[in-house]
This record gives C-alpha cells, structure tokens and sequence, in this order.
C-alpha cells in the first residue's frame, strides 16, 4: 500500500548557472530543493534537489524531459558532480535526486536498504518527480534514471516496482538485482567497470533479461584513475561510462520525441547489429560507435576461465601505433582486471600491447613468450615498428632471456620489475645471456637485497624505496611509463591519471 507523502517546499534562491545546451544554446540553471515528508518513520523528511535548464525564465521545452539520478550510499551532494550535472547542463533536460541518508549495516536487507521497494523510498521518488512537473506545468513524461554504484541497484528495482512510470533505466555498477519487469519498451543500459564486484551480478541481469526476451545494452568500461594517489579503483565509472551513458540516454529520449512521446521497443530502434549470436538493437550511429569502442572480444577472452591461455591477447590502439610492447606477467600474481589495465593503458598510448600468460612451468612459459616474439616480429604491419619487452616476476626473467636470445634488432627495449637476475638454474639466469655490450635492459626493485651485485654488466638499475602496495598500485603505472616510453602527461590526457 502507498505511503501518504506530502510535499513541503522550502523556498530557495535558485542559482543560475550558464549552461550550453547541445540544441538550446546558451541557457541558465535553475537550482533549488525542496522537502518531502516521506512516511518513512526512521527518516520522516528528505531533501529534494533538482536543476532545471531555463532561457529567459522560462524552462526550455527538453526539461519536460525528467531524469532522477540515483544516489549511492553515502551520496550528501548527489547533484554537484559534473558528470551528472551535465545531463541538465548540456543536454538539457531536468535533473533532480534525493539526499537519502543510509546506514551500510542496512546493506542487502530488504525492508530497510533504500534500493529495495520494501525499504519505502521509492514512493518518494515518484511523489518529488511529480511535484517537480507540477511546480513547473510540465509534460507528465515517464522517469529517466541514471545511476552509478548502489545507485545502479536502486534504478533497476525501480523499474521493477514501477514499470509503466519508466521509460530508461542507465547505469554503472549495482548488485541487487530483481527479474527484470516485462515490459519491453524500456530502454536498458547496464555498465560495469572490467574488475569490479558488480561484474558478476550485472552479468546475471543481463541473462535473466535475455531470457524474458528483453534486451540490456551492456559493456564493461576501463577503470576510473583520475585523482588516486595510491591504488587503482574498479568500481567508480570513468569518465567514458558516463559519456556512454550520457549519450544512450541523449539518444533514447530523441527516439521517444520521434515516436510521439512513447518509448519504442528495441527492435524499433533505428540500427541493428549482430554480437555473439545475437542481434543487438541501438539508438543511433553514435552511441553504436562509442559502444563498438569498448573492447567487448577482449574483457570476455580475459574474463573467460575457461580461455586458452596459449594465446596471446592484443589489443590495438585507436591510432597508428608506435611500438609493440609484449607484456609478460607473474603467474603468481595474475589477475584479469589487472591484465586489462595494463594492456588498455599501453594500447591508450599509441602502441599494440601484445599480452602473454606464464605458468608454473618455466620451460612452458619461455615456450609461449618465444612464439609471442616470433608472431610479433614475422607480422608484415608490425615490420617497421620498434619491440619493447616489459615483464614482471617471473616473467620478467624469463621474457629477458628470450628477449637477448633473439638476435632481432627491433627488440630495442627490455624492462623488468623485481625480476631475478641469477638463477641456480643456468638456463633460467638472466646473468647467463646478458653481454657487457648490451645496454637495451632495465631492472627495477622495490627490495633493496634483492638488487644483484653487477660485474661488467652494463645494466641500469632502479630502486624504490616506497612500500611494496604503493609500487604495486600508484607507482605501477610510473613503471609502465618508464618501460614503454609513455609520456605521462600526455597519458593523463587520456584519462588515465595517477
């Protein structure tokens, strides 16, 4: 049964913000909040903020367009951000969200997590989008929601809750997930960044949703490093999910502005593709491209347990590449999100980054690192381009070896990261093969006792003194930039910041 909500609305001097509209031009934000009375006993008031694009005083006629932004938990200013702010800013549509304060004991728990219908915030959301399009005469449109985190969570069980009231459900992140509702004229965009803990449920959602013949969109975005001093976080959207959602969204609505105000199902869409066996419905070139974008075959070949670890992954880059740079991991220290890192960040610098997967054998994994030199430098498009061998641990040992074995003089570069130099085993030492002449290798240390003692070797060594969590996380990256010649600043252009 609905809870009675009353609205409350507190006068507050609106902000006006100039703004650039992609259809309007220039316009103003209207900013203000209002209070709800929610009927939630443990939080009987919340506070409603929206934003609202107006010319002149007056709303421009994309505001009828209304989107709720989700809160994560913990979200206290869920409209400062820019990436959300842009929805109203740029595309110009009315913005609004709820400063709900949860607890995270309440995680998971039905009645009382405010994802969940049973917890009684998603009467509320309704009761303020429609005090929103009564306070300003606007069309009573169905919701848009767009979403990130816990947001995710809530936007989906929104639309399970309230199907007829929804007309898209975008978002990055999220883990509690009903069946999806069966009305197939929402428009579904359900992202995750490649290693985050929500991966698992969103691919649960995904084929729940296939198999009730409704359609998600989905993908897997690079990570968000902008701003992190220490560590890498794969659970915050970068910057391109929200541009993916942003522009899904843009497009969606434009779809409904052309089929008389009603969402068309998928198959109505103006472009279709096939993928993985199935066909795939889209709401414009644009957002095809940017989604076509994502490396779909590679985040699925890492991901898949079951893969061939005898093949090498590569990843090209947007651009006409530089060098190609073989990676060589650790079996010890092997993991998918970190893999995808590592390869997305080399490709995102103008080189193919060519990836290969040691094991425990040793004998097993020169063999693979072997070939992997072979296929590199036989390829007829690769003939001119410089190879920088980068490998860490194991890896790193043995990529040398088979680095300085090859008499190729395009391997130019090789660089490793707390690698053995001496073997008690000869064909395994490093110290075996390397020439005093040879000044092509690199060895980096975070343990000084590790450092070998040099005799004629004209080898440069480098040292950090940071904890090992610090170099396996922030300084990471610095070592790739060393390794394959990046130009950080410019890397950070690219979104990829340390």
């Amino acid at each position: 049964m609905m809870k009675k909500l009353i609205i409350l609305t507190i006068l507050f001097t609106g902000t006006g913000l100039l703004a650039a509209a992609e259809e309007h031009g220039l316009f103003s934000l209207e900013e203000d909040f209002f209070i709800l009375k929610t009927g939630i006993p443990e939080t009987p008031e919340v506070r409603v903020e929206y934003l609202i694009p107006v010319k002149n005083g007056v709303p421009v006629p994309s505001a009828n367009n209304v989107v709720f932004c989700a809160p994560f938990l913990g979200d206290k200013k869920p409209l400062n951000a820019y990436q959300r702010r842009y929805v109203a800013s740029r595309l110009g549509f009315t913005v609004y969200s709820l400063r709900i304060k949860d607890d995270i004991k309440n995680v998971g728990i039905r009645n009382k997590y405010y994802v969940f219908p049973e917890s009684g915030w998603h009467e509320p959301v309704f009761a303020a989008k429609q005090a929103i399009v009564k306070r300003f005469n606007f069309e009573n449109r169905n919701l848009l929601i767009i979403a990130a985190s816990a947001g995710g969570s809530m936007a989906q069980q929104l639309a399970c809750s309230h199907p007829g009231e929804i007309d898209a459900v975008v978002f990055a992140g999220g883990r509690f997930f009903d069946p999806v509702p069966l009305r197939k004229n929402i428009a579904w965009l359900a992202l995750n960044t490649w290693g985050d803990h929500t991966a698992e449920a969103n691919k649960r959602l995904c084929q729940n949703a296939e198999r009730r013949g409704i359609q998600i969109l989905t993908g897997q975005t690079p990570p968000c490093w902008i701003g992190k001093t220490v560590g890498r976080t794969h659970h915050t959207p970068s910057a391109r999910a929200w541009d993916l959602m942003r522009s899904f969204l843009k497009d969606v609505v434009k779809l409904r502005e052309n089929n008389g105000g009603v969402m068309p199902p998928p198959p109505f869409w103006p472009i279709a593709r096939k993928a993985a066996g199935k066909t795939l419905f889209f709401p414009s070139k644009t957002f095809l491209m940017k989604w076509s974008s994502l490396p779909h075959n590679i985040t699925s070949k890492i991901d898949d347990p079951l893969r061939d670890k005898d093949k090498p992954v590569i990843m090209h880059p947007e651009v006409k590449p530089e060098k190609v740079v073989l990676l060589v991991d650790d079996f010890r220290f092997q993991k998918p999100s970190v893999r995808m890192d590592d390869i997305y960040y080399i490709s995102s610098n103008k080189a193919v980054a060519y990836s290969v997967e040691t094991s425990e054998d040793f004998d097993e994994s020169s063999r693979r690192i072997k070939l992997a030199l072979q296929d590199i430098l036989s390829r007829e498009e690769w003939l001119l381009l410089p190879v920088y061998v980068i490998g860490w641990g194991q890896g790193g040992q043995l990529s040398t070896i088979e680095a300085l074995l090859n008499d190729d003089c395009r391997i130019t570069k090789i660089t490793t990261l707390n690698s053995q130099f001496s073997s008690a085993i000869k064909k395994y030492s490093i110290s075996s093969y390397c020439n005093a002449e040879d000044q092509r290798l690199t060895m980096l240390f975070d343990n000084e006792a590790a450092i070998p003692k040099l005799e004629n070797k004209d080898i440069k060594i480098i040292y950090s003194n940071n904890s090992k969590k610090r170099l396996l996380y922030n300084m990471w990256f610095r070592f790739l930039d060393a390794a394959a010649d990046i130009d950080s600043k410019k890397a950070r252009g690219n979104g990829i910041h340390l």
